[in-house]
């Protein structure tokens, strides 16, 4: 076992023996597994309660992986009760990181009113971010999606689209660390909405 090793094979200073292997409050071999790995759980996992608290800790963590698994067990419903309301905080907290796929589930339940009261446009909008965040399978979704908007509700999702992108545009230029790629259109990166 990697503790065995570890504690084994650790400088001594006063040359003391090593605490034994229950002195530690947690399994050092799970540090090796990856947090959202702790997520990928089947309904014949022998330790069930342990290994949904070992996920949840992930989540609660801030991985957005293991925020969108987390919220996969509770829409699916096979292994822990279905629940919608849940699921859709999960997928929220993903998707707020970057989550595509959360973004993409978001989209779908707002589309059916799964969670939460079916909103069209707010679904239109959740799918083109997974669009643009990298899930391929957003593309063709979004496109269906948009074909069931009306024209006001079309300018209504363009227009927070557009307010999503310039505020995201625009905390990139304040970030110190990041720079920000030209706009052909606006060399000075200076233009105002």
């Amino acid at each position: 076992m990697l503790s065995t090793l570890l504690l084994a094979s650790s400088p001594s200073l006063n040359a003391q023996a090593a605490p034994p292997l229950n002195y530690l409050k947690f399994d050092v071999d799970s540090l090796l597994v990856p947090a959202s790995e702790r997520c990928r759980i089947s309904p014949r996992e022998p330790d069930l309660p342990y290994a949904l608290a070992a996920c949840e800790q992930a989540a609660s963590g801030g991985d957005p992986k293991a925020q969108f698994l987390l919220g996969n067990l509770y829409y699916e419903g096979v292994v822990i009760p279905r629940d919608t309301q849940q699921a859709m905080l999960w997928f929220q907290r993903a998707s707020l990181q970057g989550h595509a796929q959360a973004q993409y589930q978001i989209a779908f339940m707002l589309y059916r009113g799964e969670g939460t009261a079916p909103n069209l446009v707010e679904a239109y909008i959740m799918m083109k971010m997974s669009a643009v965040n990298g899930f391929d399978e957003a593309i063709s979704a979004m496109d269906l999606f948009a074909e069931e908007l009306s024209e006001e509700q079309k300018l209504q999702a363009f227009y927070t689209l557009s307010r999503i992108f310039k505020n995201y545009r625009a905390s990139l230029a304040t970030s110190p660390d990041t720079q920000v790629p030209l706009d052909p259109a606006d060399p000075s990166g200076l233009l105002d909405d």
